[in-house]
């Protein structure tokens, strides 16, 4: 089952998020997959990359260590749609709750030093205890 977040709309690049599941349990070792989706509804290509970051009790890795990651995307065609898997992990000591993440995607001119717009976007999971 497929938890769905309104897509962000800005500059015709559209940015959307969706878990795997609808929610973790505490002190599971499976990590959560949050499917980011990225569109062009422009004519021109676009640069984009993406910077992703989770609250204290979450990690992109099994130990809960990297707690941001940025993934380098590439050239979004006109009318090209790219979905980017990531895995969270929760950390054993996790509590019920609900956990914002937050999802910026970066348009950049020619290279990836500047940003010219910044889309953001948030998900949130959503733990409950065994």
């Amino acid at each position: 089952m497929l938890i769905s977040h309104f897509p962000v709309l800005f500059c015709m690049v559209v940015l959307g998020s969706y878990f795997d599941t609808i929610r973790a349990v505490a002190g599971q070792r499976e990590p959560i997959i949050l499917e980011i989706e990225l569109r062009n509804d422009e004519q021109e290509s676009k640069l984009v990359s993406l910077l992703i970051k989770v609250p204290f009790s979450l990690g992109f890795d099994s130990v809960g260590l990297m707690r941001e990651t940025r993934r380098r995307i590439g050239y979004l065609k006109a009318g090209e749609e790219k979905k980017v898997p990531l895995p969270i992990y929760c950390k054993t000591n996790i509590k019920e709750g609900v956990y914002p993440i937050g999802i910026r995607a970066q348009i950049h001119p020619d290279k990836y030093d500047k940003v010219l717009k910044e889309i953001s976007h948030k998900a949130e999971l959503r733990v409950i205890s065994r």
